[in-house]
């Protein structure tokens, strides 16, 4: 039987999006409400998951110079019938209270000297580093690469003329901080600044990362290019290492389209990963998203399985 898997999702953001929090001066509130619906033709199983968070941004000023910015996102997590259900669920049917991202940006000295970030962020590696993807279909495939997307821990990065750079020592556990097996990550990339039309970058990853009641080792060493020809780019990432004794290989080509004015988008993915020990991965498609207007997102994605482990 061939392998499919069709999603829907929409992003619906409040009539209260980008309004100041009530008393909190240079602050950003919003609420968002997203639904996602997965059909898998493999199983026949039709998944349903619902996400319901705030968005809270924070300027911090100390007499009366920026000091930095808090990110705040909690979001109230609903799987129904999930099939391959991600690990952030402990069963098939499950609500779950995670944090997105909260995270506390450091950059008293000013824009081109060192950031300091510290709480729960996403993990620099890869092309998924340029890109805004929290609550998305359209996907980098990180959990891949690291076994996770985002982790609990500390961050020094720095924007140059050219140049910037992030690295990070985080927990190891990803949305959830648990420090059962003592897990820990080390991440960090080096890239050209994404303005260009040119962009590439080279990422590394060391780490334990806990999966249920066990660590597993991985070692990765990432290169990312990009190239933008007007409102089109072209994404090649390759990687390899090994997870634990076996060695990794993988890939992602994407080719990107969006309209002038930034409100559709059209890409075009391909993902390869193998292991060592015969587990192979392969997998095209296709997603196209609508932004309708501040408050409203459609989006779909159809992708086909080729080889699964």
């Amino acid at each position: 039987m061939k392998k499919f898997f069709l999603i829907f999702c929409f992003l619906l953001t409040s009539v209260y999006a980008d309004r100041e929090f009530p008393g909190i001066e240079n602050s950003r509130l919003s609420f968002d409400l997203s639904s996602r619906s997965s059909y898998w033709n493999e199983a026949d199983e039709l998944t349903l998951q619902h996400f319901i968070g705030i968005d809270f941004y924070k300027i911090i000023t100390v007499d009366g110079s920026d000091f930095g910015s808090l990110t705040i996102q909690p979001f109230i997590n609903r799987i129904d019938n999930g099939y391959r259900t991600p690990g952030v669920y402990d069963d098939n049917h499950d609500w779950e209270f995670l944090f997105r991202t909260f995270a506390l940006n450091i950059n008293a000295w000013g824009v081109d000297k060192p950031y300091f970030k510290l709480g729960h962020f996403e993990i620099p590696f890869g092309g998924e580093y340029n890109k805004d993807t929290f609550g998305d279909l359209h996907q980098y495939g990180q959990g891949l690469k690291m076994g996770m997307k985002m982790d609990w821990g500390f961050a020094v990065g720095q924007e140059l003329k050219d140049w910037n750079y992030e690295f990070a020592l985080t927990r190891g556990s990803g949305m959830k901080y648990r420090d059962r097996e003592d897990p820990y990550a080390i991440s960090g990339r080096i890239g050209t600044l994404n303005d260009d039309t040119f962009v590439y970058g080279l990422s590394i990853f060391h780490g334990e990362i806990l999966k249920d009641k066990t660590t597993i080792k991985r070692d990765v060493l990432g290169l990312d290019f990009e190239y933008f020809l007007g409102n089109k780019s072209i994404l090649v990432e390759l990687y390899g290492g090994q997870v634990e004794d076996d060695d990794l290989l993988g890939s992602l080509l994407e080719f990107n389209i969006k309209t002038y004015d930034e409100r559709a988008e059209f890409y075009v993915q391909h993902f390869y990963q193998n292991l060592e020990n015969n587990t192979y991965l392969s997998s095209a498609g296709f997603g196209v998203s609508y932004q309708y207007n501040n408050q409203l997102n459609l989006s779909a994605q159809f992708m086909k399985e080729f080889e699964s482990p």
